[in-house]
């Protein structure tokens, strides 16, 4: 199945260590979702805050605020996700594969990224030392508007605007918050586009 447009906020987990504060997949796809303010567990512990993801497909989602882990991906796909200022580290990955993303400011300035770092491409962590041209992958900070309100919407100068890949659907595509996917000379890294180029009108 499909869940579309969604939110899921201010949950929490049981008290077992395989618990998960927002939502776990074993299947199907996930598009336009955020997941936010989420909780891993009642004792401390479990496997994400987020999204814990054994299979299916997670589209441009952001990922942020949640205690504990962003997303624990074992098998599946992300694409064009923000996942950032969850308490520890964004993401946590064994396998499946990430594309067109930004992981950034989690874990308190502690590691972003556990696990395996080769399944990812044209995205943004600072984990990827010097960038990973081979993949598309870079380190920059992406420059969100306003992370601490909690807006992860891109300035028009980030290192991540137009430079993702084109994947099948973003020609004709949309970004979380209802936009063109593509505003520029290419997609974006993570949930939203931003315009980078236009017009300046200045009144004196």
């Amino acid at each position: 199945g499909t869940l579309a447009n969604c939110l899921f906020e201010g949950n929490r987990g049981g008290s077992d260590t395989t618990a998960v504060g927002g939502i776990v997949m074993s299947g199907g796809t996930m598009v336009n979702g955020i997941v936010t303010n989420n909780t891993y567990g009642t004792a401390g512990s479990g496997w994400a805050g987020g999204v814990a993801m054994g299979a299916g497909l997670v589209r441009n989602c952001l990922i942020a605020r949640n205690v504990g882990q962003g997303l624990r991906i074992t098998a599946g796909a992300v694409e064009h996700a923000t996942i950032a200022t969850n308490s520890l580290a964004g993401v946590e990955m064994s396998g499946g594969g990430i594309t067109n993303s930004v992981v950034y400011y989690n874990n308190a300035g502690g590691a972003n990224l556990v696990g395996s770092t080769t399944n990812f491409a044209y995205s943004c962590a600072p984990e990827f030392p010097g960038g990973q041209p081979s993949t598309g992958n870079i380190n920059p900070p992406p420059i969100f508007r306003d992370p601490v309100a909690g807006n992860f919407r891109l300035f028009y100068n980030s290192p991540c605007a137009n430079a993702a890949t084109n994947l099948a659907w973003t020609a004709t595509g949309t970004d979380l918050d209802g936009k063109p996917r593509r505003q520029g000379a290419g997609p974006d890294m993570g949930a939203y586009e931003t315009k980078t180029s236009g017009s300046v009108l200045v009144a004196r």
